[in-house]
């Protein structure tokens, strides 16, 4: 909101996400190739001092900026906090994957991306009670204020980062999946892929010599061979990276479509600062709902993890869909409101699951160079973030929402493969 009070553009608020995923991707090449060959608590604690270098100079940029001023520095401070995303975020899920058994993530995870969905709920807290006192406007001095608060808790956050320890990670326990053979046998997976090409035939011949091995099985019978788990993996990276691309098109400009005043295909809802946060204080709490209860269905059998995060992402699509065609007059706030959260509690809620997947499928050793594939998947967010401002400009919130909804669509088609191999 600050961006579009100052500039009175969604394309520039699509331009300063690109700024960010820009470095992103610049840097997820490096971070993917070398990241392994360090603790992860080191990249975590430069990531930390890029942080607060990142959070300095958006403080300045909330001081400082006025409307129609030069956006420059937003651009770089954009840039700045893409690093620390490239730098921390592969370290963190890699510890915190090490730190749980093969076999038990569903939950694990499911739990923690519940934790950092309450979590998020406190800032749409905080800022109604400074709403409240501050007034219900979208003033500039106002959003300065509320921005400089939430900065002010997210320094505090980055301290905690530079507590965590490899050595607290767990051992073999928390290695690369078990895998099922023809026979029902149990084969150990411990693909530990390298650099060098030369080494892949290596790893093959050993993976066989491990076929009397027997720890606790946790796929299905692979429809790949030995190559189930590369299979795993490639599928969800793939489909992370579509649907990145079509999230980044719209996710940021749900705000904006909310509180908009204009006419037309740019028509909203025009929601003051408070009627929004309480949308956005909700939300986080409906999809906690969804990330606790799946796991629980999932231990009672009654769907696999794919089938559920599919299930999830389909009724998702469906309510993104419902929101293009609904409501064209933006007469009922509430009901549009509903699906809005619906929606992303329901397709939000599978996240834990998917890592869980994901997780189970990539050796440890290995595990910063496939979660720095997520600064990839961000960056194409980011990216399309700019090509989301510029279409709604040009065409309007429905019409790309509708965009979005159809890559939705395509991107999801291809983990119906997961079925068959994964539990």
């Amino acid at each position: 909101m600050l961006v579009k009070k100052i500039s009175g553009s969604n394309k520039a608020v699509g331009f300063i996400s690109g700024a960010q995923g820009l470095t992103q991707v610049v840097l997820a090449v490096p971070v993917g190739l070398y990241g392994d060959r360090f603790l992860r608590q080191t990249l975590v604690r430069v990531g930390v001092v890029v942080g607060l270098i990142a959070m300095t100079i958006s403080c300045y940029v909330f001081v400082k900026l006025e409307p129609n001023s030069s956006l420059l520095l937003f651009y770089v401070g954009f840039g700045v906090w893409g690093a620390y995303v490239v730098l921390t975020n592969p370290a963190l899920e890699s510890l915190f994957a090490d730190s749980v058994p093969t076999g038990d993530r569903a939950t694990i995870f499911s739990l923690k991306y519940a934790t950092i969905q309450i979590a998020s709920a406190t800032g749409p807290l905080i800022s109604v009670l400074m709403f409240y006192q501050l007034g219900d406007t979208w003033k500039l001095d106002v959003l300065r204020t509320v921005l400089l608060v939430g900065s002010a808790i997210g320094v505090g956050a980055m301290i905690f980062l530079v507590c965590l320890q490899d050595s607290a990670g767990l051992g073999k326990e928390s290695e690369v999946m078990a895998l099922e053979d023809d026979d029902g046998n149990a084969l150990a997976l411990a693909l530990q892929e390298q650099e060098e090409q030369e080494k892949q035939e290596e790893q093959r011949i050993d993976l066989h010599r491990r076929e009397q091995q027997t720890p606790n099985v946790c796929c299905k019978k692979s429809l790949c061979g030995a190559d189930h788990l590369r299979t795993t993996r490639w599928i969800i990276a793939l489909c992370d990276v579509a649907t990145s691309t079509a999230a980044g098109m719209t996710v940021k400009f749900f705000p904006l479509f909310f509180v908009s005043e204009g006419t037309g295909s740019l028509l909203g809802y025009k929601f003051t600062p408070i009627e929004l946060s309480w949308v956005y204080l909700i939300m986080p709490v409906c999809t906690v709902t969804v990330a606790v209860a799946l796991p629980r269905i999932i231990k009672r059998r009654w769907v696999g993890r794919p089938l559920a995060m599919i299930i999830c992402k389909t009724f998702g699509i469906g309510a993104l869909y419902t929101m293009v065609f609904f409501d064209k007059q933006c007469s009922s706030p509430i009901a549009m409101v509903s699906l809005f959260i619906f929606r992303t509690a329901i397709m939000n809620g599978s996240a834990g699951i998917k890592r869980s997947i994901l997780m189970d499928a990539v050796p440890k050793a290995h595990r910063v160079r496939w979660n720095s594939l997520e600064s990839i998947t961000r960056m194409t967010w980011s990216g399309s973030a700019a090509l989301g401002g510029w279409c709604i400009d040009a065409f309007g919130f429905r019409q790309t929402f509708l965009i979005t909804a159809i890559v939705y669509t395509f991107s999801t088609t291809p983990l119906l493969l997961l079925i068959p191999i994964v539990d």
